[in-house]
C-alpha cells in the first residue's frame, strides 16, 4: 500500500537537514544509523515511528499477515520529516518546524488526500502557514493532541483547520497520559495498539501518536466511499458518528465508530438525546428527550441494553416512530421495569441518505444495592472495580472479594468502596497515577491494600494512594493498609492526598507505610485551603514524614491530628505557614531522625498530650511568625532536644522532660508555665531541674532557665505532670496504652460514619526549531 511518485518513482521524500553541531553542543549524541543532512528520495524511517503509524493507518487488509490497517486499500505517501537521536541516554524523535512545512507542502503538491500528523509541541507560523497551504487544497489534516495528560493546546492539532485526537484505552477510558479539552475533536484507540515495524517486524506502541492515524485511516476510508465529501463534511461525519466514552469521560467528545461513519449521510439531519445526561442516573418514569429529524426522514428508534462488562446486550425496543421531533420528548421509559445498573439508550434515525445515531450511558438506581466485584468474574458480578461503579447509583455499595486489582480508580459517585479483607484484597496502580481518585462527596472507602502510585517531581500534590480531590467533603477513609511503592529519588508521592478546599473527610484506623527510603512519601498530606479534616487512630511508618499540612497560599486551618502512633520517620507531623488551629493530640510519636512535630511560621495550634521520643527535635516551632501555638500535656523524652522555638508569644507548660540529651532550646520570646489566676500556676517537669520545694506544694522555689535566651519556666514542677502537681508518672510514657490500627474497632468505625453523616449537613536547543513525536 505505499505510493509511489507516478514520474520518478519514489516512494515519498526525506526532508531532514539539521546542523548536527547544534545539537551535539547542546548535549545530544548523534545515531550511527541515522541520516541527519541530506534531503533525498528515499525517506527511509530509522526510528520506526512513522512506520508503526503508517501501518495503523494503512496496513494491507485480508493477505494473513500481521495487521490490517483502518483504511485498506488506500496507499500511504511517506513523508520524512524527524529523525532519530539520544539525550542523556534515552532515545528521542524530533522535528524542526522547517522540514515539517516542506514535508506538508510536498504532500499537498502531491495530492494527497489526508495527512495524518503524530507529533506535537509549540506554536509555529512556518508550520501554520503550511497547514493552511494544504487545507486550501482540499486536504483533511489530522493530529494527534499530545501525552502531557493536560488540557493545553499543542500544535498542530491545536489548529482549527485540523482534526485534533485523543487517546483512549481497551476499557474506552481516556489514556491516563492523553490530553484532552473542548479543542479536541474526537479520540481513538492509543494504548498497546500493534502496528508494523521496519524490519518485517510487528510491536505494541502507546500515544496519541497511535490513535492520530486511526482517525486519518477513517478519513480516508470515508472518501473511498464518496470521494466528493469536503474536509469539513469528513470531520462532522467523523466526529457525530463517534460513540459516547463510558461515564465519567467528560474531557473527550466520543471515540470514532468507522462502522457508524461509514453508515451516516453527510446531512443536513440532527439524531440526538439531550435528555437524561450522559453519564448519570435515572429513577421511576423519565421522558427522554432530544432531535430527530433530517432532510429525507424515514423513521427513528429508541432502544435500551442492559451493559455486561461495558457491554450493551439484549436490546429492547421501546419506540419506532415515523414522525420526526425537533427538540422535544422522544419517548418515555418506565425505568421501575428494569434491572438496577448500567444501560446504553441509543437513538438510530434512518434517512434516505444515510443512518445516523446517538446514545447516552446512564443508571438505574430506584433502590440501594451492592454491587459485586470479582476478578476471577463469574456470573452477575463485575470484571473490574470500574464497571462495578459505573454500574452503582449514588449510595450504592461496591463489594470488593480478594484479589490484585490493576486499576486506577476515579470515584464520581457517592458510594461505599469495600474491599473483603484488607491484606488480600488489593488495588495496585501500577504506577501509573492515583490509585483511588475520589471525585465526589460521601465515599466510604474500607478494606484495601492500595499501592504504587505514579510520583511526581514538584513539591505540590498530584498524586496519592487516595487523592481527596478539590471542595470534596464528608468521605471516610478507613481500615485500609496504603503504600505509594518505589518512588524514585527526590520524586514526591503521598499515602493520601487532601487537596484544594476538601473538608470534613475522616482518615482513620489505616496503616500507610513506605519502606523504600529513597523518594519523599508523604503519610498524609493535606494542601490548599483544605479544612477540619481529622486524622485519626492510624498507624504512619517509613515515610518522610507522618502527616504534612503545607497550606501553599491558603489556609489550612481546624484540622485534627488524634491517637495515631508515628514511627520511623523523618518528621512525624510538619504544619506550615499559614496554618493554624490545628490540634495535635493524644498521638505517639517516635523515631522521628529529624523533628517530632514542626511548625513553621503557623499561629494558633494545640500540640497536647502526646508522647514524642527518640526523635532529633520533640517539638520544634521555628520561624519568626511561629506564634500563640500551645504546646501542653506532652511526654518528651529520649530526643536530641525536646523543645526548641524560634517563635514568639506561644505557650509551653504541663510537659514532662525526661531524659532527653537536651531538655529545651528557646532564642524567643515565650511563656513556659501555665498562669492561673485562682489556684496555682505551674509549669513544666525537668528532669535536671536541681532545685528545692520548701512549702512542699509541687512546684520549685526557683525557676529552670530555658538555654538560649532570657527565658524561664518560673513554676517547674518537682514531678511528673498527670493532671495534678502530686502525681509521679505519666500515662503517655507507655506507648502500649495506644492501641494499634491492627486491632480494629466496629464501634470506632460506627462513630467515624455518624461523624461523616452530620457533618454533611453543616459543611455542605533548540526550542526555537524542535517538535516531539507523541
Amino acid at each position: 500500500n505505499i505510493w509511489h511518485d507516478p514520474i520518478y518513482g519514489n516512494p515519498g521524500y526525506d526532508f531532514v537537514d539539521i546542523n548536527t553541531e547544534e545539537y551535539i553542543a547542546a548535549g545530544y549524541t548523534l545515531c550511527p544509523d541515522e541520516d541527519y543532512t541530506v534531503p533525498d528520495a528515499d525517506p527511509m524511517d530509522v526510528l520506526g515511528h512513522g512506520t508503526h503509524c503508517a501501518g495503523i493507518a494503512g496496513a494491507v487488509t485480508n493477505n494473513g499477515i500481521g495487521i490490517a490497517g483502518v483504511s485498506w486499500n488506500c496507499k500511504i505517501m511517506p513523508v520524512r520529516s524527524g529523525f532519530k537521536i539520544i539525550y542523556l541516554g534515552r532515545v528521542y524523535g524530533l522535528l524542526e518546524f522547517d522540514d515539517v512545512a516542506l514535508g506538508i507542502i510536498y504532500a499537498a503538491d502531491n495530492s494527497a488526500n489526508v495527512i495524518s500528523m503524530s507529533f506535537g509541541g509549540g506554536d509555529s507560523n512556518l508550520v501554520h502557514d503550511a497547514i493552511n497551504y494544504a487545507y486550501s487544497q482540499g486536504v483533511i489534516l489530522v493530529a494527534s493532541a499530545g501525552n502531557d495528560n493536560t488540557n493545553a493546546l499543542s500544535y498542530p492539532a491545536g489548529y482549527n483547520n485540523v482534526i485534533a485526537v485523543a487517546a483512549t484505552d481497551s476499557d474506552d477510558s481516556k489514556a491516563s497520559f492523553s490530553n484532552y479539552g473542548s479543542w479536541v475533536d474526537v479520540a481513538a484507540p492509543g494504548v498497546n495498539i500493534i502496528s508494523t515495524l521496519p524490519g518485517n517486524n510487528y510491536g505494541e506502541k502507546s500515544g496519541t501518536s497511535m490513535a492520530c492515524p486511526h482517525v486519518a485511516g477513517l478519513a480516508a476510508l470515508i472518501l473511498s466511499k464518496n470521494q466528493s465529501y469536503n474536509q469539513e463534511e469528513v470531520r462532522t461525519i467523523i466526529c457525530d458518528s463517534a460513540d459516547k466514552l463510558p461515564p465519567p469521560e467528560e474531557k473527550l467528545e466520543g471515540r470514532i465508530n468507522a462502522f457508524n461513519a461509514l453508515l451516516r449521510g453527510p446531512g443536513p439531519a440532527t439524531a440526538e438525546i439531550s435528555s437524561p445526561k450522559h453519564g448519570g442516573e435515572i429513577n421511576g418514569v423519565i421522558d427522554i428527550q432530544g432531535s430527530a429529524y433530517g432532510e429525507s426522514f424515514q423513521y427513528f428508534t429508541i432502544e435500551y441494553g442492559k451493559c455486561t462488562h461495558l457491554i450493551p446486550g439484549n436490546w429492547v425496543e421501546i419506540l419506532n416512530s415515523t414522525i420526526p421531533v425537533q427538540n422535544g420528548i422522544l419517548t418515555s421509559l418506565n425505568t421501575n421495569a428494569m434491572g438496577e445498573g448500567l444501560y446504553d439508550i441509543r437513538l438510530t434515525m434512518v434517512c434516505s441518505n444515510g443512518i445516523y445515531k446517538d446514545n447516552i450511558w446512564s443508571v438505574v438506581n430506584n433502590e440501594q444495592n451492592t454491587f459485586y466485584v470479582d476478578d476471577d468474574g463469574g456470573s452477575g458480578v463485575c470484571a473490574s472495580i470500574r464497571e462495578g461503579i459505573l454500574n452503582a447509583g449514588n449510595g450504592d455499595t461496591i463489594f470488593v472479594y480478594n484479589g490484585t486489582y490493576y486499576e486506577n480508580v476515579l470515584i464520581w459517585k457517592s458510594i461505599k468502596l469495600t474491599g473483603e479483607e484488607k491484606n488480600t484484597t488489593i488495588i495496585d496502580g501500577n504506577y501509573k497515577g492515583s490509585v483511588v481518585d475520589i471525585n465526589s462527596n460521601n465515599v466510604v472507602v474500607r478494606g484495601f491494600t492500595l499501592k504504587n502510585i505514579k510520583s511526581y517531581a514538584y513539591f505540590e500534590g498530584k498524586y496519592g494512594c487516595i487523592k481527596i480531590n478539590p471542595n470534596r467533603n464528608n468521605v471516610l477513609v478507613t481500615d485500609n493498609i496504603i503504600t505509594p511503592g518505589e518512588v524514585e529519588d527526590k520524586m514526591y508521592a503521598e499515602g493520601i492526598l487532601i487537596r484544594g478546599a476538601a473538608s470534613n473527610n475522616i482518615i482513620q484506623n489505616n496503616i500507610i507505610f513506605y519502606d523504600k527510603h529513597v523518594g519523599i512519601a508523604v503519610g498524609v498530606k493535606i494542601v490548599y485551603n483544605s479544612n477540619y479534616n481529622t486524622i485519626y487512630n492510624n498507624e504512619i511508618y517509613g515515610c518522610h514524614s507522618a502527616v504534612s499540612i503545607v497550606p501553599q497560599g491558603g489556609g489550612c486551618n481546624n484540622n485534627i491530628i488524634d491517637s495515631n502512633y508515628f514511627h520511623n520517620l523523618n518528621i512525624g507531623v510538619s504544619i506550615d505557614e499559614p496554618a493554624s488551629g490545628t490540634r495535635v493530640i493524644s498521638n505517639n510519636i517516635t523515631n522521628c531522625g529529624m523533628w517530632g512535630v514542626f511548625l513553621f511560621w503557623s499561629e494558633d495550634n494545640l500540640i497536647d498530650n502526646n508522647t514524642i521520643t527518640h526523635s532529633g527535635i520533640g517539638v520544634y516551632l521555628a520561624g519568626g511568625g511561629c506564634e500563640n501555638n500551645i504546646v501542653s500535656n506532652n511526654q518528651i523524652s529520649y530526643n536530641d532536644v525536646g523543645v526548641s522555638t524560634r517563635g514568639w508569644h506561644n505557650k509551653i507548660y504541663y510537659n514532662n522532660f525526661v531524659d532527653n540529651t537536651k531538655n529545651a532550646h528557646d532564642e524567643s520570646k515565650n511563656t513556659w508555665y501555665k498562669f492561673k489566676l485562682f489556684g496555682k500556676s505551674m509549669g513544666n517537669y525537668w528532669d535536671d531541674y536541681t532545685g528545692s520545694d520548701a512549702d512542699g506544694d509541687g512546684i520549685g522555689d526557683t525557676p529552670y532557665n530555658i538555654p538560649g535566651g532570657n527565658n524561664k519556666d518560673k513554676y517547674p514542677l518537682m514531678k511528673p505532670y498527670n493532671g495534678s502537681q502530686t502525681s509521679q508518672s505519666s500515662p503517655q510514657s507507655n506507648p502500649q496504652s495506644y492501641p494499634s490500627p491492627n486491632q480494629q474497632n466496629s464501634q470506632q468505625l460506627l462513630i467515624a460514619e455518624t461523624i461523616q453523616s452530620k457533618s454533611s449537613s453543616s459543611n455542605q536547543f533548540i526550542q526555537k526549531m524542535t517538535k516531539t513525536i507523541n
